[in-house]
This record gives structure tokens, sequence and C-alpha cells, in this order.
């Protein structure tokens, strides 16, 4: 573009270097703000990887889930939940060693996890159990847990039942506790 024709750039070379330097920052400044909004955090990240797993693109959702645990960018459940979605890629690809590894990630991050039982297809559901028999915790954790709990109640609900309640006077209550004393009459003004 020539300024030759407008009588004051022309006389001015100063105004057409001033103009060409405004013009390159604007452009600058429009091709430099796309990077700035497409900046993802770790957890975008993690969704960006479930939507490519989402629609069968197994291996873009590993190389993302994989950089995502050896950063180890994640804390927590999003942690968890990246290494679970490593495993489903990995048994995705067949490879069977790898999603047993990932799952055994997963129980290390929180013993407590299962997978969701419409999510995942039976074959993930199947190396999820190879992987719970190999890396559950020894004590304590996990369904060992849950079975302590539940004969636990069952043991006090046997006890209430065989000890006949604790009832009173009445006939079929047994106990023969002593009983309580009747409410009181309720005050008059």
């Amino acid at each position: 573009m020539r300024f030759d024709n407008f009588p004051r750039f022309a006389a001015c070379p100063r105004s057409r270097s001033t103009i060409g330097a405004l013009l390159l920052f604007a452009l600058l400044c429009a091709v430099a703000q796309p990077v700035a909004v497409h900046a993802q955090t770790p957890r975008d990240e993690l969704n960006t990887a479930r939507s490519e797993f989402n629609y069968g693109n197994f291996l873009n959702a590993l190389s993302i889930v994989n950089r995502l645990t050896q950063s180890g960018a994640l804390s927590g459940d999003d942690r968890r939940d990246a290494f679970a979605l490593q495993a489903r890629c990995e048994a995705e690809l067949g490879n069977r060693p790898n999603a047993l590894a990932a799952f055994c990630e997963v129980i290390q991050i929180d013993p407590s996890w299962r997978p969701d039982q419409s999510l995942y297809t039976s074959n993930e559901k199947a190396i999820f159990e190879e992987a719970w028999q190999e890396c559950a915790p020894a004590s304590g954790g996990g369904m060992k847990k849950w079975y302590l709990i539940g004969g636990g109640a069952a043991a006090v609900l046997i006890a209430i039942i065989a000890g006949g309640g604790g009832g009173g006077d009445d006939p079929g209550g047994g106990g023969g506790g002593t009983t309580l004393p009747e409410f009181p009459d309720p005050p008059t003004n």
C-alpha cells in the first residue's frame, strides 16, 4: 500500500513507520490471542482425553493420559480417573498387562473405587477384577472392610432378636427388665 497519494503521509515518513508499527502490533495481538484462550488445565486435558476415548480415538486418549500421569500434574480423584482412563485405553488396544498395571495404580490411590457397571465393558471389568485380586490392600481396605461392617451389623441384629427386644410388661415383648416410670401429667396454667 502506497501512501504517496496522500499528501500528509508523503510529507512525513515518520507517520508511515508509526502506522506500520501499529498494524504489526495489531496483527501480533490477533495471532497471539487464540493461544492464550486455548491454554488448558490438567483437568481440561483429562476431559479432552475422555472425549477422545468416547469417540474411539484410544491412541490419542492414551497419549494425553500418559503425559498427565507421568507429569504429576494431577492429584486425588483426577489422578485416579486418569489412571482408570489409561487402563481402559490399554484394554481397548489389547494391552492387558498395561491395563492391569494402570488399574493397580487406581486401587492404590483409592481402594474403594469400582468401575461403573454401565460404562465399562465386560473386558475392562474382568481386567479390573484381576487387578483387584493382585493389588488389593492386604488388610483393612477394600471389600474386606465392608464384610466386617456387614458382619458386625448382623451380629447386633441377631442379639436384639434373641434377647426378646427389651420389652416391658406386655406379654409378647419378653425381656423381663424393669419398666420405666410413666410420663408426668402435662402442666396446666
